[in-house]
């Protein structure tokens, strides 16, 4: 294992890479998510109350993004969902919804596209000694982003994959970082490097968490200025990030 750091302080041996999902493994998915979720619900109901559930699901996932209550459940999705028909007095049997996210997850698992580069770059980092992981705040059960791998042909290189529905806490709190961490068998969050797009979630989190190597995924060049993070505008120039991080302690 290769020496690195990110920090003033501190050296690190990381380990492993950690990366966020949407966003970062794949493109943005709102616009899709929210194409697949509705034409799901009009298989089971008619257009108008298509809509209105919709609509409340919506709101529904804003509130519980923006709370600080954790929900620890098997399928947060479905929960939302449930909430939502309620809401708006739409009376349907448990078994319709069911379908409905069954619906939702077998779509976005086969029809979601990873980013070009995320083959080429798994592999290079594996290749060079990294263990990876993935850590996405996720409303359905982390089994779905297991099948996403399996059928994009990823699953044999992640050797920890954890969603925020099944965990029980989400980014940016410290503690979905060192699930990870402990998940990737790090015996500490400085030995793990991470990868996101969202600077709340996966930056400041990271680098709250105390990650090794935060890493900042944006199309802009960005340039931290106390040097808590790193800017990558694209996945394949991670490897020569972290190579020039290991540079920097070669003659220590």
């Amino acid at each position: 294992m290769r020496r690195r750091t990110s920090s003033k302080t501190a050296e690190y041996m990381i380990e492993a890479v950690g990366f966020d999902f949407g966003g970062t493994i794949v493109p943005i998915i709102r616009n899709l998510f929210n194409q697949i979720f509705v034409e799901a619900l009009c298989c089971e109901v008619d257009i108008k109350q298509a809509h209105k559930i919709f609509s409340s699901f919506i709101k529904q996932e804003q509130i519980y993004w923006h709370q600080q209550k954790e929900r620890q459940t098997a399928n947060l999705a479905l929960d939302l969902l449930i909430e939502a028909a309620e809401t708006v007095g739409a009376n349907l049997p448990i078994t319709k919804l069911r379908r409905v996210v069954a619906v939702i997850a077998e779509r976005l698992a086969t029809e979601i596209k990873p980013r070009r580069q995320v083959h080429f770059t798994i592999r290079r980092l594996i290749s060079t000694g990294f263990r990876v992981g993935l850590l996405s705040n996720w409303l359905f059960p982390t089994d779905v982003l297991q099948r996403w791998l399996t059928v994009h042909d990823l699953d044999s290189y992640f050797s920890c994959v954890l969603g925020s529905s099944d965990l029980g806490v989400r980014k940016p709190k410290a503690e979905a970082f060192r699930s990870l961490t402990k998940g990737l068998k790090l015996s500490t969050v400085g030995s793990l490097a991470y990868v996101g797009d969202n600077f709340e979630e996966d930056v400041l989190g990271a680098v709250h968490a105390g990650c090794g190597v935060v890493i900042w995924l944006s199309k802009h060049k960005i340039v931290s200025s106390d040097g808590a993070y790193v800017n990558a505008q694209a996945l394949t120039q991670i490897p020569q990030i972290l190579d020039q991080n290991d540079s920097i302690l070669s003659d220590i």
